[in-house]
């Protein structure tokens, strides 16, 4: 009697197909992507290490190679700068997620710290695939980027964090105000330590 044969096992996605398969999916079909986020199991660790620490270096590599080329920088201070901004745009990141988290009951949506992590980082694709664009600043869509990014954000509030549709609006505007607060003292931290 012969044992019976092995089924192979599923082929793992290797961890640069996944990043592009994600990044593809959060811009081209929000709604969809939304939907097997909400699903997924994700740990902190795993979303910064797997997607948004990746993501995130493509303008600060951007960043420090403009600032090299344009000649007004010293390598030392470009690299300075570059790593900062790096740092506190993860940072930024995570206290983002914090604020979805928070402000979630007083927008009649779900108050769940995974999700509302998954919210913050996902929702930010646009903006680290905008930053790209530091290495030829006169090409600069950024602000249209990050006008996707606020519908992206809707779209996750809606679906991962289950505001209602008439309070989304409300919700969003507040994490979109304590983004931009909390990214403009990251800059001028930034700015004031590499002069």
């Amino acid at each position: 009697m012969t044992a019976p044969e092995s089924e192979p096992a599923p082929a793992t996605e290797k961890p640069l197909d996944k990043l592009i398969a994600r990044i593809k999916g959060i811009l081209l079909k929000p709604s969809r992507e939304w939907e097997i986020i909400e699903n997924e199991k994700a740990t902190l660790q795993s979303l910064f290490r797997d997607f948004l620490a990746p993501l995130a270096a493509l303008p600060a590599i951007a960043n420090f190679l403009g600032m090299l080329v344009s000649g007004r920088h010293e390598p030392f201070a470009a690299l300075t700068g570059s790593v900062l901004a790096y740092a506190f745009s993860l940072l930024g990141v995570y206290a983002i997620g914090h604020v979805i988290y928070q402000m979630a009951d007083n927008f009649s949506g779900r108050q769940d710290k995974m999700k509302a992590m998954k919210t913050a980082v996902y929702s930010s694709t646009p903006i680290w695939i905008a930053g790209i664009i530091f290495l030829a600043p006169a090409f600069n869509f950024f602000f249209v980027f990050s006008l996707y990014a606020v519908f992206i954000l809707y779209r996750g509030l809606s679906i991962l964090m289950k505001a209602p549709a008439d309070k989304v609006t409300g919700y969003e505007s507040v994490v979109v105000g304590v983004a931009i607060v909390v990214f403009i003292i990251f800059a001028a931290i930034t700015a004031g330590l590499t002069i």
